[in-house]
Parts: structure tokens; C-alpha cells; sequence
């Protein structure tokens, strides 16, 4: 998971997801459609009009934040002809519907990105450094517009340079990962790489090779 709002419409109906803990499995059956739109953090909290940590972990009805006309998009969105045309309709819709400009939001959204991007973030006292802001203004900052806290996003995108680094193939030091990664013991690491993709680092590593060896 990542640290944004979804929006998922199907031709029946629409839902907004707020930034999930663990793992989101959802088996299809059937024939259908799904058109997802994927909000930069802290993109939803103008639309919302309150915290977005009140969605942390649950979704709600599309129409809760947009009215009963979003049944009529769903209509026009899945009348469209191909992809290219589903992405302009809703992305009329929601630009006819854009709030007043919100300075957070891009200001959030960068902090998120850097966190993505530097690997060697591993604390939250290196967030509140590196951008000049107050450590209880960050976790109000994130509360409000990401969902969450600053320390889930960096565990978070520290896990996914760990699936980058099993996805490479290459022998690992599972005690120098854990340090670089910001963890103090390979316990803690193990049980939250174990929350988010569903097995232990080595059973997802053993998955992987016999892969690519098949």
C-alpha cells in the first residue's frame, strides 16, 4: 500500500479508500470493469473537507463526497468508447468540482516524495530536519492530509526498497538490511514486511528465485 486515497468506480458504483495498513486482496469474479483514480498525498483532503486519517483503514461511498451526481458519471463513464475517453470524463468531473488551492497539499506531497526517493531517510527527526518543520507540525501535517504518520510512510517505503533489493536477486545481509532500513532488531522488520506482503522476507525471497529459475 501506498500512502494515497483511491477512488474505484464500477459500473454500479463508486468508492473512495483511505490509505490501508496492510494488505488489500479483493478476488474478481465475473465480467466487469474497474476505472481507479489514484489521488497524490494529501490530493483528497480539499475534496473531503476534514481529516483524511478518518478514512485510514475503511471506504465510503462515492456519493458521501460527491452527491448524488456521481451516479450519472458512473453512467457516462462506462458509455465511453475506450480508455483515453473514461480518463477525460472523470477527469472533468473532478476538475468542474477542484476546491479553493490548498498550499499543504503540495507542500505534504513533496515531503512524501522525497521520503520515496532518499533511502536513507529512516526517522522522522530527518523528515523534520531536512524540511525545517517542527516534528509535532509533521504529524499533524500527515494526520490531516496523508492519513497517516510520518514514521508509517517511511516504513512504508522502506519496505518497498527491501522488494526491490529481493527482486534483484542478489545475496543479502539480512542484518545490514535491517540497519539499513532504519530497523533496530530483524524481528520488527519481519513482522511488518510479513504485514504488508503476506509472508516473511525469506519465504518471498524463495518464492522469487524459484521464478525466475521456472
Amino acid at each position: 500500500p501506498h500512502p494515497n486515497v483511491h477512488l474505484a468506480l464500477q459500473r454500479n458504483e463508486g468508492r473512495i479508500y483511505g490509505v490501508l495498513d496492510g494488505r488489500f486482496v479483493r478476488a474478481l469474479e465475473g465480467q466487469g470493469a474497474v476505472f481507479g483514480v489514484k489521488f497524490r498525498p494529501g490530493g483528497f483532503r480539499p475534496f473531503l473537507g476534514r481529516s483524511i486519517a478518518t478514512l485510514r483503514n475503511r471506504h465510503i461511498a462515492f456519493e458521501e463526497v460527491f452527491g448524488a451526481q456521481a451516479s450519472s458519471l458512473l453512467g457516462e463513464l462506462f458509455a465511453a468508447e475506450d480508455d483515453s475517453q473514461m480518463v477525460e470524463v472523470v477527469t472533468r468531473f473532478l476538475t468542474a468540482r477542484l476546491p479553493a488551492e490548498d498550499p499543504l497539499v503540495d507542500r505534504v506531497a513533496t515531503i512524501v516524495d522525497g521520503i520515496a526517493a532518499d533511502p536513507t531517510i529512516v526517522s522522522v527527526d530527518q523528515v523534520s530536519q531536512r524540511w525545517g518543520i517542527a516534528k509535532r507540525t509533521l504529524q499533524r501535517s500527515f494526520s490531516e492530509y496523508v492519513g497517516t504518520t510520518p514514521k508509517w510512510v517511511i516504513n512504508r517505503y522502506r519496505l518497498h526498497e527491501a522488494l526491490e533489493r529481493l527482486h534483484s536477486g542478489a545475496e543479502l545481509d539480512w542484518a545490514q538490511l535491517t540497519v539499513d532500513l532504519g530497523y533496530f532488531d530483524q524481528s520488527h522488520f519481519i513482522r511488518d514486511f510479513r504485514a504488508v506482503v503476506g509472508r516473511s522476507p525469506a519465504q518471498y525471497k524463495r518464492e522469487m528465485s524459484g521464478r525466475l529459475e521456472s
